[in-house]
């Protein structure tokens, strides 16, 4: 997901009051598609995607219109000859619902940005918020 700035209707009739945040964030659902053998590495051994489909859809984009956007470009790039699908999806429980409800079969995996606010979380429960313990912890 990524987020897109939206400013609200200053000085309009029933526009924030003088306050008010000038600029607010919206969820914009988006999804990159590749095939495996799409994959490369530079030189110093970076990965990277020599192609790859992009689908973006404007904030409030209803959950289900999402996804058969992504299902439709998937199939495009490719899906019914895939021999296995893998998804790498954010926590949200929709995105998840979603995935198992369009690819059936694909092996889902937590992006590691919210594996680790989730792994970090865990250790200030456990060893204290900002402790040696808990960055012990974690890095590894």
């Amino acid at each position: 997901m990524a987020g897109a700035r939206a400013r609200p209707a200053l000085g309009k009739k029933g526009a924030p009051p003088p306050d008010h945040q000038r600029v607010d964030w919206r969820e914009v659902k988006s999804a990159v598609i590749y095939r495996l053998e799409q994959r490369a590495e530079t030189a110093g051994g970076r990965g990277m995607l020599v192609e790859k489909s992009i689908v973006a859809c404007p904030p409030l984009t209803a959950p289900v219109d999402f996804g058969a956007s992504v299902e439709a470009e998937a199939r495009r790039r490719g899906l019914g000859r895939a021999k296995k699908v893998y998804i790498v999806i954010a926590g949200a429980v929709w995105l998840w619902d979603l995935a198992k409800d369009r690819f059936k079969d694909a092996v889902l995996t937590l992006d590691c940005h919210h594996a680790a606010q989730h792994l970090w979380a865990l250790a200030h429960e456990l060893h204290g918020r900002g402790t040696e313990t808990a960055r012990a912890w974690v890095e590894p």
